[in-house]
């Protein structure tokens, strides 16, 4: 199922262990004070924005990253101690979206 794949602004890049934060950042600033639509933001763990069941996630990733204008990286110790946070990282500075590491101190 393609969910607007073309038209996605913003990746987010996180652990799945730090839901909460991500969801708030998600919710309170770039919904609530920024305005962007849901749709338009891809997160891998957060009910409406990420994975649709059945779906390749490997490719759905990398998809989103190259085609997402901005990139967020919501560093914590969780993030630093994840391969997969770590890889997504390294994509994401090889692409050419805005990338922006935000370090979140648990």
């Amino acid at each position: 199922m393609e969910r607007a794949q073309d038209s996605i602004d913003i990746f987010i890049s996180h652990s799945s262990k730090d839901c909460e934060i991500v969801q708030s950042f998600l919710d309170d600033l770039l919904i609530g004070s920024m305005g962007f639509q849901i749709r338009k933001i891809f997160c891998a763990s957060i009910e409406g924005t990420k994975i649709e069941s059945g779906e390749d996630w490997r490719n759905e990733i990398r998809n989103h990253l190259l085609k997402a204008k901005v990139i967020f990286l919501i560093i914590t110790p969780n993030y630093k101690s994840s391969e997969m946070c770590l890889n997504e990282m390294g994509a994401a500075w090889a692409t050419e979206s805005k990338v922006i590491p935000m370090i979140v101190e648990l």
